[in-house]
């Protein structure tokens, strides 16, 4: 599993979960011919709707794998 972790939903709530993104959906690739259109922000309102989700995503901290513990408690190379 891997994801990036971007923001918690409560700290002071020990049960709170973590907010990811998920890096595994792939999405096409937008046409050069509309990147290279000098309207670009119109010419883009068609394929922006595949790039953003609204859903929002949350992981238990019990869910986590383990091995992603230690970068939460390790704060600097010295403590590593």
């Amino acid at each position: 599993m891997a994801l990036y972790l971007c923001g918690i939903e409560d700290a002071s709530n020990p049960k709170a979960g973590f907010f990811y993104l998920d890096p595994h959906f792939v999405h096409s690739a937008i046409p050069r011919k509309a990147v290279m259109n000098p309207n670009l922000s119109e010419s883009l309102k068609p394929y922006l709707s595949q790039y953003h989700t609204t859903t929002l995503r949350c992981l238990a901290p019990n869910d986590m794998c383990t091995s992603l513990a230690p970068g939460f408690y390790i704060r600097n190379k010295d403590e590593f």
